[in-house]
């Protein structure tokens, strides 16, 4: 169980480090409707 979650935490480390370069102040105030928010999180978490 705790090897389980050792590793999840890994993942979920990568998959923030994978995204945060996009998460930069500019783009973050160009999402301004709420059809911009769910297709940049369509975009985020879209697998590479």
């Amino acid at each position: 169980m705790i090897e389980k979650s050792k590793l999840a935490l890994e993942d979920y480390r990568r998959q923030i480090e994978k995204i945060k370069p996009q998460l930069n102040q500019d783009w973050l105030d160009s999402l301004v409707t709420e059809d911009d928010i769910l297709n940049a999180a369509v975009k985020l978490t879209q697998d590479e």
